[in-house]
């Protein structure tokens, strides 16, 4: 045998072992305390720990897949509440379903308590959706959203630039075009007014009450 061959038998040997490994942690962590129904879990979002609700079918054994969804809601809203019902229905229809507090929100981490920060929120739907592709318990290939009211908007951009996001679906979603926007906020004037008060907001709880 050459050299070359030899160290390409040996790179692909690595390879092959570091995969099993891999495949081992993940059926480690991933299947040994799941049960049907509610699941406690945690995952990482830009630095900070958030925390989630994880349904799973009614009769899961270990070993089984099902299609998964990253479920979130409307605005200031937590796992408990508008996406903890959307996904508990979605498990008893054969999905599993992630709905999760946001940063900031609920039992996740974040010192800027209860702030709506969009791009935040899209952010943590990539990471939720990159620990729920990682689950054994969910089907390769097979995952997709579901935005219910603000996250309706919020979800889209998430889905547009990731892939990991196969199907995409909406219930009353709020999208923030700008004739929605002017619409429902009185105009111009309404407008200016709502992001005045939001700059008088931001600026008290950034000095006056440091976070």
């Amino acid at each position: 045998m050459t050299m070359k061959n030899t160290t390409l038998t040996l790179i692909a040997a690595l390879f092959l072992v570091a995969c099993q490994s891999q495949q081992q942690n993940k059926k480690a962590m991933n299947t040994d305390n799941l049960k049907p129904g509610k699941n406690r879990i945690t995952f990482q979002s830009e630095g900070l720990t958030l925390v989630g609700n994880l349904y799973i079918p009614q009769g899961y054994q270990v070993g089984q897949s099902y299609p998964g969804l990253v479920v979130g809601g409307s605005w200031t809203t937590v796992k408990e509440q508008m996406a903890g019902l959307y996904a508990e229905k979605m498990a008893e229809n054969g999905f599993v379903a992630l709905a999760f507090d946001h940063a900031n929100y609920g039992e996740s981490e974040g010192k800027a308590r209860y702030y709506e920060d969009p791009e935040a929120k899209r952010k943590d739907f990539i990471n939720a959706m990159n620990y729920l592709k990682s689950l054994e318990v969910v089907a390769d290939g097979r995952t997709g959203g579901m935005g219910v009211c603000a996250s309706g908007g919020y979800m889209a951009q998430a889905v547009a630039i990731d892939d990991d996001f196969k199907s995409f679906a909406s219930v009353v979603p709020w999208f923030n075009t700008e004739a929605i926007v002017s619409a429902f906020y009185g105009g111009d004037e309404g407008i200016n007014q709502r992001i005045e008060k939001s700059r008088a907001a931001r600026a008290y709880f950034r000095h006056v009450r440091p976070l």
